[in-house]
């Protein structure tokens, strides 16, 4: 049996070595089907197999209040989101901005997010170099802080080792005519990833608003805290219809829910 394996083997590689062009052309679709059958792997672990790269990222869901398209109810940044604490263990939210910085060698425009205190926690957010914010960073009257990507620090601050206190100015697209000072207390890591762009600069913001993305507490249903935010919400909202209901969707399956079918085929 060995000696007839070997004999074939030998047979086959005299056989490839006379005709090159065929060998060529095998060797080349193997290593094609290779490359695609590692690629297709990797993208089936990226997007359908594993979790977002957050902190037991199962535990994130977007909150849906009512059918996309129709108007969604009234008052929601005026409620008391504290009252869910026994099941949502943070509420998240953020509001995309434009930072237009000024000063240094150019002006740039900035993708960036004034993000509510869960925002940090909840996407488990560990500067690499300063601090996340602190429950003091989203008070009225306080100096505004900021937190800037790995990208931004090398770029326009030249990787500056003492990063931590350095200012900037910058008109944002919310409030177009007036300039405001950004303290810096933290550099996100070269890694940190979002699920948009608009985390170049991130700011602590201090205006009520309401969640689209929760935490849930471990052991809580997701059913169970859909439909306590939807009692929650009809406190202000008591002329809803019958049939009004807040959906809570796993953030990795949004995520992925355009990708899916192709993923799968």
């Amino acid at each position: 049996m060995h000696t007839a394996f070997i004999s074939e083997l030998r047979q086959a590689t005299r056989t490839l070595a006379r005709d090159r062009a065929f060998t060529s052309v095998a060797v080349g679709t193997l290593a094609v089907g290779l490359a695609l059958c590692v690629t297709v792997a990797v993208l089936l672990q990226g997007y359908l197999l594993r979790g977002l790269p957050y902190p037991e990222s199962d535990r994130l869901y977007d909150v849906r209040f009512g059918t996309p398209g129709t108007p969604g109810p009234r008052g929601l940044e005026k409620l008391d989101w504290n009252a869910l604490r026994d099941v949502i263990d943070l509420p998240i939210a953020w509001d995309l901005d434009l930072f237009n910085v000024r000063g240094g060698s150019y002006p740039e425009a900035l993708q960036g997010s004034w993000v509510t205190p869960g925002y940090v926690e909840g996407f488990g957010v560990r500067p690499a170099v300063g601090r996340g914010f602190l429950a003091s960073d989203f008070q009225v009257g306080r100096p505004t802080v900021a937190l800037i990507s790995h990208r931004l620090w090398q770029m326009r601050f030249n990787g500056d080792p003492a990063i931590v206190g350095r200012t900037f100015e910058a008109y944002v697209n919310d409030r177009p005519n007036e300039v405001e000072t950004f303290t810096v207390v933290g550099v996100m890591g070269e890694r940190h990833w979002h699920l948009n762009a608009f985390t170049e600069v991130l700011a602590p913001i201090r205006v009520p608003t309401y969640p689209y993305m929760v935490r849930v507490r471990e052991g809580a249903a997701a059913n169970t805290v859909a439909d306590r935010i939807g009692a929650l919400v009809r406190t202000a909202n008591p002329e809803l219809p019958a049939d009004w209901r807040v959906q809570l969707v796993s953030t990795h399956s949004s995520y992925v829910r355009e990708i899916r079918p192709l993923l799968l085929a």
